[in-house]
């Protein structure tokens, strides 16, 4: 088949894909950036029709008549691409004046070959010649004829640079719509260069062919990538005045925008940036890998720790996602309100140690995490000795004052992973995790001895406390036999040893005292 013949079918069925192609963009309204898409597979397919009928044209005028039709498409089709490229690199439309100047030389150029026989600006001669039955032609290029071309390279080599860029960002991945994108301009920019130099057999225009593979590589992008447009989310003034963070990822998790509330909060957010993995960044990482569709992040700031809630919204199309919205608003206050609450629901408002109820919970949870570890673990009950006698002597502000000392006494002498809570009046519960009976007895000693030495004023006077403490380990009962309750009972029991044989003593429980301590009732 003669290489011009197979051309003329070829142009056929590119024109006929290029329709096709219009058409299904026509029920995909709903889908980012579908609007410049729509608008280059339209005149594309005009332009190529065209071409077409200007190849198989039998006179001259025909040649004329094919000539300015592709016109009415080909212009149209570097505005297409400059629109495209405009949204993904500013994340808006243009302004009517910015649309009026990306459109301005389309029209003229149009205008001019429309009216060329009257001042030959676009094209100053033609020259036709026959091949193979075919009435080819050869233009000379008019003086304005360089403007169009200048339009055409502008849109090619934004094109590589727009797309490059965010390419290279994304790690130089070719799974990734830039990479498609990249190459949608780079093989049209080729094809044009090959035909203005005449390296094409018969002067045969090769951007049809060009123009396909760009058509292609953009229906990959959107359609394939689903690459997504913020602009098809909200307007650009809604996006700016959100109060809350917004930060919007495609279905790969490539930062496609960001709102300045967000920006604010997060340094990394910043134009060039736009493109890249969320990953790459460690909020971002964390933010990514958070399957809750609501969840408490906290950030340090320059006042402490502040809290960000997140809630993530799937951005669908159809049954696919095609990205993911984060919107965040701080509730530092708001926690900060909880964190009090739930320390309020937790600890005794005079001592600061936990109460009766937290302090069995944490017993229960101890107990639990040293018997799955084979771990030993003791309990100390701490009660003062006469207390009475300082509240009714010396009244319940100083004893309020002996009580918050004797609690702050403890906590000196115990290890980070302790335990103490107030259990009721002047009682004490002490919880040592790791240890044995004899190592929690010895710490009771420590104790004692710290609480004698402390120092409480009431006007003039000095006032000294004791304490009794009695011990209980887990390493004295059988498994069976170890819960709080029983903990707490045998502990309490060796406390009223204690306080039987004097007070201001460290009493071990041991078996025999349970006899004793029921003798002794």
């Amino acid at each position: 088949m003669d290489i011009l013949r197979f051309y003329s079918y070829l142009l056929v069925v590119i024109g006929t894909i290029y329709v096709g192609m219009f058409l299904y963009s026509l029920t995909k309204r709903d889908t980012p950036l579908i609007s410049a898409f729509s608008l280059l597979c339209l005149a594309s397919a005009v332009y190529i029709f065209g071409t077409t009928f200007q190849l198989n044209a039998d006179n001259i005028e025909q040649v004329l008549f094919g000539q300015k039709l592709k016109y009415f498409g080909v212009p149209f089709v570097p505005a297409a691409w400059l629109l495209f490229m405009y949204r993904i690199h500013f994340r808006r439309d243009p302004s009517p004046i910015g649309r009026l100047l990306l459109f301005a030389v389309p029209f003229l150029t149009v205008f001019l070959v429309a009216t060329n026989e009257y001042h030959h600006l676009f094209y100053a001669g033609l020259h036709t010649f026959m091949r193979s039955d075919y009435l080819l032609t050869r233009r000379v290029p008019g003086p304005l004829y360089g403007l169009n071309m200048a339009y055409v390279y502008l849109a090619i080599i934004a094109g590589l640079y727009v797309f490059g860029k965010a390419w290279i960002k994304s790690g130089w991945a070719t799974d990734n719509p830039y990479f498609w994108l990249f190459l949608g301009r780079l093989v049209p920019g080729v094809l044009l260069a090959v035909y203005l130099l005449g390296w094409t057999p018969g002067y045969i225009d090769l951007m049809p062919v060009g123009h396909l593979f760009a058509a292609i590589t953009y229906a990959v992008a959107i359609f394939h990538y689903k690459l997504i447009d913020t602009k098809s989310i909200f307007s650009r003034e809604i996006f700016s005045e959100i109060k809350e963070g917004l930060i919007v990822v495609d279905h790969q998790n490539l930062l496609v925008d960001y709102n300045e509330a967000a920006q604010e909060v997060f340094s990394w957010l910043a134009p060039d940036n736009r493109g890249k993995p969320l990953a790459r960044f460690f909020e971002g990482r964390q933010i990514a890998e958070n399957i809750q569709p609501q969840f408490v992040m906290s950030l340090p700031g320059d006042e402490g720790l502040r809290y960000y809630e997140f809630r993530r919204t799937e951005l669908m199309e159809g049954s696919d996602s095609v990205g993911r919205v984060y919107m965040f608003l701080d509730i530092t206050e708001k926690q900060d309100m909880i964190d009090k609450l739930n320390h309020m629901a937790d600890h005794d408002s005079l001592t600061g140690v936990y109460n009766r109820r937290k302090t069995l919970e944490e017993i229960e949870r101890l107990l639990q995490s040293t018997a799955e570890n084979h771990q030993a673990a003791a309990l100390l009950m701490l009660d003062l000795d006469d207390f009475k006698v300082v509240n009714d002597r010396y009244g319940h502000q100083t004893g309020d004052e002996v009580l918050r000392g004797i609690a702050e006494a403890c906590k000196q002498e115990l290890r980070a992973g302790d335990l103490i809570g107030r259990y009721g009046g002047e009682e004490f519960v002490i919880v040592l995790p790791q240890s044995s009976s004899r190592q929690a007895e010895a710490c009771g000693e420590r104790i004692c001895r710290h609480i004698a030495c402390v120092p409480f004023h009431c006007g003039d006077e000095t006032v000294h406390v004791t304490a009794s403490i009695g011990v209980c380990g887990t390493d004295m009962l059988s498994k069976q036999a170890i819960t709080a309750d029983r903990l707490i009972q045998l502990a309490d029991e060796a406390l009223y040893t204690a306080k039987h044989r004097g007070k201001n003593r460290v009493q071990l429980w041991v078996p025999a005292q349970s006899l004793l301590h029921e003798a002794l009732d």
